[in-house]
């Protein structure tokens, strides 16, 4: 690409030096050529879906960041209608879980191959959840949902959901442990890193 950059420079500067000689006429094209013009934007890596919950750096971070002792607890999930596992699972998506064994703790991670169209249907069922939208602090996303829901007489467990929307690619991240919107970040980061190539 420098090259290309760099050639292009030393095109342009000829051809202004010719434009300023005044025996040199204009180049123009001739109907039969075409004129290319090089764009300065690349196309965004499409990101992966992975392929199983064996992810080592997720494990690492999840265990670190207060579930010591986790381990991938992903049970044969079994969604649902109407809910947005079923959605993510039915899309192509992969929905991982880790967490100590034996305890309510843990943290569940969606990654999700995502289009416009599924996209405003999980929306849908978001906002009909409660969930609002929100701009995550110190995230650079394209679209985020958020809610936290504390434990009450209803809510047997406290309840922190984050969606998130990278070009095409749906993260979720769940767990009963936070509170505060960013709570979130570095799973959401790791889980952005093990999805690109």
């Amino acid at each position: 690409m420098t090259n290309l950059m760099n050639g292009l420079g030393v095109a342009t500067l000829l051809l202004g030096i010719a434009g300023c000689s005044p025996t040199t006429a204009p180049v123009t094209p001739t109907p039969t050529e075409s004129v290319v013009t090089p764009t300065a934007t690349a196309a965004p890596e499409s990101a992966v879906i992975p392929k199983s919950c064996d992810i080592p750096e997720m494990l690492a971070l999840i265990d670190s960041i207060g579930f010591t002792g986790a381990v991938d607890v992903t049970p044969p999930w079994e969604p649902a209608d109407g809910t947005d596992l079923k959605l993510a699972i039915d899309g192509g998506g992969i929905a991982c879980a880790w967490g100590p064994p034996n305890t309510d703790a843990g943290v569940v991670v969606y990654w999700v191959p995502v289009t416009d169209s599924l996209w405003a249907v999980a929306t849908g069922l978001w906002v009909s959840d409660g969930l609002d939208p929100i701009d995550v602090p110190d995230m650079a996303e394209d679209a985020a949902y958020f809610t936290y829901l504390p434990q009450s007489e209803t809510n047997e467990f406290a309840r922190w959901e984050l969606n998130v929307l990278f070009d095409d690619l749906w993260i979720q991240v769940g767990t009963s442990s936070w509170v505060d919107s960013s709570d979130g970040n570095a799973v959401i980061e790791t889980a952005l890193d093990a999805a690109l190539p």
